[in-house]
């Protein structure tokens, strides 16, 4: 399998012809590929494994790390009346048991919440129905948005009517 992504065993006249083919470059009479694109492996010059294990920098040796590495870094905007958000708290579904940090959006503005009022019903009714429990909504609603805005400026809450709330998480 590793082979099959190796630029070794690009096929060279094959490449540059789908490129003078179909790249838009190539309708307006210029082929952009002979020196952008071309990989030093293809030209006979040793190449940085970096090149071609695009997870090598990042320390990548067993499947679990890329869960460690971007599970506790990436946050994902869900709308609260979803039920598919649940599943980012699904432990059992996720791979390597994961718990994804989910922030909590509405549908406001949509036709389908003719009052604002009601969007934070609709994503409790989550917890209602039995596929988030409170301590899950808690981190959807309040929890998650804290950590992503202080992971960038710790003061972020600060001032504001929150900001103690916002502080106990920190500590």
């Amino acid at each position: 399998m590793a082979q099959l992504y190796n630029p070794a065993t690009l096929d060279q006249a094959l490449i540059e012809r789908l490129f003078r083919e179909y790249s838009p470059a190539a309708y307006r009479g210029r082929m952009p590929y002979p020196t952008e694109f071309r990989s030093n492996l293809l030209w006979g010059r040793e190449e940085d494994p970096g090149d071609i294990d695009e997870w090598a920098r990042c320390g990548v040796k067993r499947k679990e790390d890329i869960r460690d590495l971007f599970v506790p870094n990436f946050f994902f905007g869900c709308e609260g009346d979803d039920a598919m958000t649940a599943l980012a708290f699904d432990t059992k579904k996720n791979a390597f048991g994961a718990r994804l940090n989910v922030l909590y959006s509405s549908d406001l503005g949509h036709f389908d919440l003719p009052d604002m009022r009601d969007a934070a019903r609709e994503a409790w009714e989550m917890v209602e129905h039995g596929l988030i429990m409170a301590e899950d909504f808690r981190d959807f609603v309040f929890a998650n948005p804290v950590r992503v805005k202080t992971r960038v400026n710790p003061d972020f809450f600060k001032g504001t009517v929150v900001e103690d709330a916002a502080a106990s998480l920190t500590k």
